[in-house]
């Protein structure tokens, strides 16, 4: 089961199209709620666990038949009009490849603090690597 951050921006947009109102307990039919967009429970239920350790739903109830009570939070619509998932996700990777090239620049600039710059480079690297990866 691989998740991505478009995956659950599609949840997320979903969540907050309006169909429902905010801070409300509503209950509906997954199945129904998300077809045609996305129907793998295990997936859904795992985006929707993320949503609610984040703060962003409060989830009542998520069942492999089809049923879910839940509770959408502003914090939801905050955070896709600040571009979801997607949008967090590729600042991190800008922010951390542009920290590389600063990193570089001074390697270059201050070489007995070369140990130093190189481990740091090293990590900012493995983290690229694993961002990629997803």
């Amino acid at each position: 089961m691989k998740v991505s951050a478009k995956d659950k921006d599609i949840i997320l947009a979903r969540l907050c199209d309006g169909t429902f109102t905010l801070e409300s307990v509503w209950t509906s039919n997954w199945k129904e709620y998300f077809k045609g967009l996305y129907e793998d429970y295990n997936s859904l239920n795992a985006i929707l666990s993320q949503f609610e350790r984040y703060g962003l739903i409060s989830r009542l109830s998520f069942m492999r038949s089809g049923s879910m009570a839940i509770c959408i939070h502003l914090d939801a619509v905050d955070l896709l009009n600040a571009g979801g998932f997607y949008a967090q996700e590729k600042l991190l990777k800008d922010t951390l490849e542009k920290l590389e090239l600063e990193i570089n620049q001074l390697k270059k600039t201050v070489p007995d603090k070369i140990d130093f710059f190189t481990g740091i480079g090293a990590n900012i690297a493995t983290c690229l690597a694993l961002l990629k990866l997803s």
